[in-house]
């Protein structure tokens, strides 16, 4: 499966993951370059994405989009279900293994975010969207490393980020937080 954009919300059924196999199913080939995911694992043990209960996490490549995904009931968000072992931890596509960076206050479901990151290894982690449903932070999926970047917010201004981010899981810090948004209420008869 390969995702390059557009809102996607999967969630798996019981033992299933949200994006991958069913009960006792691998996650097989699965590719994110693009797009706003969002995946919950099945109740009784089912990745976000990769394997179901039993099944292992198959092959995750992630290099670009916003990717929330939530295991069940112990599972890895991505990887092998339950009673497996650890297999399915995503990489970028040159082998190199990916954590997850958390981009906080990034995105606000109306107007769009657009974030280009730079990669020491080469090329450039892309996203551009509205983000997830009731959920203002962006994730990320990157090598390790130190990161600045500017994320756009249609409408609104630019906002800075800074982050260092090794083999666990991260969140970026606001180093020029986003201009502040009015929103004009004007009630009939008055004036500005």
């Amino acid at each position: 499966m390969s995702i390059h954009g557009g809102d996607i919300q999967a969630i798996g059924g019981e033992q299933a993951a949200g994006i991958g196999g069913g009960f006792g199913g691998s996650g097989g080939q699965i590719e994110i370059a693009g797009g706003t995911v969002t995946a919950s694992g099945g109740v009784l043990g089912a990745a976000g994405i990769g394997g179901g209960n039993g099944g292992r996490g198959g092959t995750v490549v992630i290099s670009g989009g916003s990717i929330k995904a939530m295991g069940a009931s112990g599972a890895p968000d991505i990887g092998s279900g339950m009673n497996v072992p650890t297999s399915g931890s995503p990489t970028d596509g040159r082998g190199v293994a990916v954590s997850r960076l958390v981009v906080p206050d990034a995105a606000n479901g109306a107007n769009a975010a657009e974030i280009e990151i730079p990669l020491a290894s080469g090329g450039t982690y892309r996203y551009f969207g509205h983000g997830h449903p009731n959920d203002f932070d962006l994730y990320f999926y990157l090598p390790a490393g130190n990161y600045a970047f500017d994320a756009c917010l249609e409408g609104v201004g630019t906002g800075s980020y800074a982050a260092t981010l090794d083999t666990n899981p991260a969140t970026a810090t606001i180093a020029v937080p986003f201009p502040p948004y009015i929103a004009s209420m004007v009630a009939e008869g008055d004036e500005f």
